[in-house]
């Protein structure tokens, strides 16, 4: 019975180093695994600023472009307006000659 026992304790032990070695095993490996995710989580913020920052100049660019585009078309505007009048009053001085000259 003894001897039993004993072999029993040589079984018992073999079996907790085993199982040791396992979880041993097992954290390595669940650490390599989390500084994976880690390092993919890293990756992944990086393509996020780099594309939040494409994507903020490019907002900046179609606001100028805007900007620029609306300046022009009132820039526009004003010399149109302003050839109207001139021409307005290019007629207005040949209207009054025109009167001027039947009155004569």
């Amino acid at each position: 019975q003894i001897e039993l026992k004993k072999e029993e304790a040589v079984v018992s032990t073999q079996s907790t180093g085993d199982q040791n070695l396992d979880l041993q095993r097992r954290v390595c490996e669940d650490q390599a695994y989390f500084t994976e995710q880690e390092e993919r989580n890293k990756g992944r913020k990086m393509e996020e600023l780099e594309v939040q920052s494409i994507l903020q100049q490019q907002a900046a660019d179609r606001s100028k472009k805007f900007q620029v585009d609306r300046h022009n078309e009132l820039e526009a505007d004003k010399r149109s307006a302003q050839m109207v009048k001139e021409e307005e009053d290019e007629f207005q001085r040949y209207a009054d000659a025109v009167i001027d000259t039947a009155k004569e």
